[in-house]
């Protein structure tokens, strides 16, 4: 299975040991979810976005918020991995649908990159269907061959039309005047981490603009940032040869700082794991 970490893994609900991969019979619809002290960052919004991918993909296939809180306990209480990403997929076998969930190979910037900022580059690659989020090899990697080459810790999306859309595997804000600006929400894959910092953008009377954005606009803006599950708020030094200060940027650390707080709030929450909501 795609960067599983170890050989234990929830399948339709049953904790096995396996590193086997999956033959689906198509690319299957996942979602990674972000473990903090063992508790699933974001998980009703996850669930919506699978469910809603699942849709997109045709899949005739369900899976309760119950059954996979079950399945990351379990997961978590045989690993031990308490915070961590873990992988859900579901797709189609010869026999039927089938779901499974495992820990991934997790990485989160070091503390120098939220100081210092990351550099990104651009490339004309575009997301098939990019509210459904399912698998595709080829275009992972396009992706990752384009980092390596670049140095880049991101590559930036255009289209056809010459716009910057979002990430690879993340979502793309920039400020101007204190304003953000982002993409149109039919453009691009509605991260997770997007719609909880558009919820705090609402709450902190912040305005947010959402508009195609032309890749000839990236010298006007004042600085930029990154969202995304591994990464929270990122923000980014550079883009191509165009440089900012996004992360001395007043409006980038508030944000920093409030994300960070609703993140803690959430998982707090989880009535599964003791809270209440």
């Amino acid at each position: 299975m795609n960067n599983q970490v170890t050989n234990w893994c929830i399948r339709d609900g049953e904790l096995l040991q396996s590193n086997m991969d999956i033959e689906f019979l198509a690319p299957p619809v996942y979602e990674v979810i972000r473990l903090i002290e063992g508790r699933p960052l974001f998980l009703t919004a996850h669930l919506e976005r699978f469910s809603n991918s699942i849709k997109l993909a045709a899949l005739d296939g369900v899976l309760s918020e119950a059954d996979l809180v079950q399945g990351i306990v379990k997961l978590v209480d045989k690993t031990g991995l308490t915070h961590h990403n873990v992988r859900l997929e579901m797709g189609m076998l010869e026999h039927g649908i089938t779901w499974v969930l495992f820990m991934v190979v997790t990485h989160y910037p070091e503390e120098e990159l939220y100081v210092q900022g990351v550099h990104t580059v651009t490339s004309d690659i575009t997301r098939e269907n990019p509210h459904a989020k399912i698998f595709r090899k080829n275009y992972a990697q396009s992706i990752s061959k384009i980092r390596s080459d670049s140095e880049a810790f991101e590559v930036i999306l255009v289209d056809e039309d010459a716009c910057v859309t979002e990430g690879s595997r993340s979502n793309l804000f920039f400020i101007k005047n204190n304003t953000i600006i982002t993409a149109r929400e039919e453009d691009v894959l509605l991260g997770i981490s997007r719609l909880e910092l558009c919820k705090l953008l609402f709450g902190l009377n912040i305005p947010i603009e959402m508009r195609a954005i032309r890749k000839s606009e990236l010298p006007d803006f004042d600085a930029c940032f990154l969202t995304g599950t591994s990464i929270k708020v990122l923000p980014i030094a550079s883009i191509d040869t165009v440089n900012y200060a996004s992360s001395t940027h007043p409006l980038v650390l508030k944000l920093i700082d409030a994300f960070d707080d609703a993140l803690y709030k959430d998982i707090n929450n989880l009535k599964y794991f003791g809270g209440s909501i």
